[in-house]
């Protein structure tokens, strides 16, 4: 299954480059030019901001499309093991219905985000303004706001494979399946961040040496001009990126879905 799902980020890593070269390589040259100490001017700062909106326009919409056709793959497979020449990757009502949950899930986690500090940052500009005490409040605001992220996100944890089983879009049933069992899902998470990111850490040691030798995605910020040496360097890339995702995300989301299997059973 590793092989099938690098192959997918790899075809779609390929196509989204292909799709956003331009701005893509506006914001890494911007990017640039501002790390390496210079000032960009208004028009400079407008253009990146346009760049980001045709950026996140663009791929948005085929990124959760394409995430949701793996977590469905990676639920099929612990789920319902059976053979499959597909590798359980698929296109259907059930992927849609998980990239709904998965907006409706951001939707709330962002809403929180922005409510709870938003408030904490109103306070903190009041207490710039002359109102230090003000300041106090702040702190214990956006720990709990910490806290609620970390506990939706939690008793949320179950929504996509119970819409993968249910076959219809799940998303406060997830509330009622996780109750009194916080901690444990949340020492499940724990543990597949990080392993996730440990195998990120060593991914990234092996694929040092090749990004370095080619450039990497950084030689976008060097030319807007195709040659023979970018598209090598975007090709080892690609490869690279694509084998970490689909290693990561087979840490990541099969604990999702033995969890649910476990509490149904």
């Amino acid at each position: 299954m590793f092989i099938a799902l690098a192959l997918v980020y790899a075809v779609f890593s390929a196509l989204l480059l292909v799709v956003t070269y331009q701005p893509l390589g506006e914001i890494m040259r911007a990017a640039s030019q501002v790390s390496s100490g210079g000032e960009p001017d208004q028009a400079q700062v407008l253009s990146m901001m346009n760049a980001y909106g045709r950026l996140i326009s663009i791929t948005l919409l085929p990124s959760l499309i394409v995430n949701s056709v793996v977590q469905c793959a990676i639920m099929r497979a612990v789920l319902t093991p059976v053979p499959d020449r597909y590798s359980y990757l698929r296109l259907g009502k059930t992927e849609l219905r998980v990239v709904a949950v998965n907006l409706l899930v951001g939707m709330m986690l962002g809403a929180i985000a922005i409510i709870g500090f938003g408030l904490a940052g109103v306070l903190i500009g009041f207490a710039v303004g002359g109102y230090p005490l003000l300041a106090i409040a702040a702190l214990p605001i956006m720990l709990a706001v910490v806290a609620a992220l970390i506990w939706v996100s939690v008793r949320l944890y179950l929504a996509v494979p119970m819409t993968v089983t249910e076959e219809r879009i799940v998303v406060f049933g997830s509330f009622a399946a996780t109750k009194d069992h916080f901690w444990p899902l949340l020492g499940m998470v724990l543990l597949a961040m990080l392993l996730s990111l440990a195998v990120s850490f060593l991914g990234s040691i092996v694929t040092a040496p090749l990004t370095a030798l080619t450039g990497g995605l950084s030689v976008l910020e060097t030319s807007a001009a195709i040659s023979g040496p970018m598209i090598a360097a975007l090709f080892v890339w690609i490869v690279v990126s694509a084998a970490l995702s689909a290693a990561q995300l087979l840490i990541l989301y099969p604990p999702m879905a033995v969890a649910w299997k476990s509490l149904k059973a």
